[in-house]
């Protein structure tokens, strides 16, 4: 049996955890027709063997406490959202998160969760 190379799906670095910058968030469009509008959040790496490269994660546009936008959210300002809680995203440009990078089905990566770091 010959040799099998590993290949990684194109976008982002490789999962893992990172140490990351928040650079903002913008509203997204996947042009597929299952997903309805959403929002693009873009992190810079710093530090490391990737640092400078971005990362980042769509999410749909409903916000409630399951979905990809809340946790993200939720996760951004350190703690759980109450019900009705109003979040802007702008507020948390230039900080530091811990990122956890994970991959997807079609091998490419995502950021799955944050925690914010001082």
């Amino acid at each position: 049996m010959s040799a099998i190379t590993f290949t990684m799906g194109s976008g982002g670095v490789p999962a893992g955890h990172y140490n990351v910058e928040f650079l903002g968030c913008e509203p997204f469009e996947s042009g597929n027709q299952e997903y309805g509008p959403g929002f693009l959040f873009k992190f810079k790496v710093l530090g490391g063997t990737h640092d400078g490269e971005e990362t980042s994660r769509i999410t749909g546009a409903k916000c409630s406490p399951k979905s990809a936008l809340g946790k993200l959210l939720s996760a951004m300002s350190g703690g759980k959202l109450a019900t009705g809680a109003v979040v802007n995203p702008s507020d948390y440009i230039g900080k530091r998160f811990m990122a956890i990078v994970e991959e997807t089905d079609s091998g490419s990566t995502r950021v799955g969760s944050v925690i914010p770091v001082a």
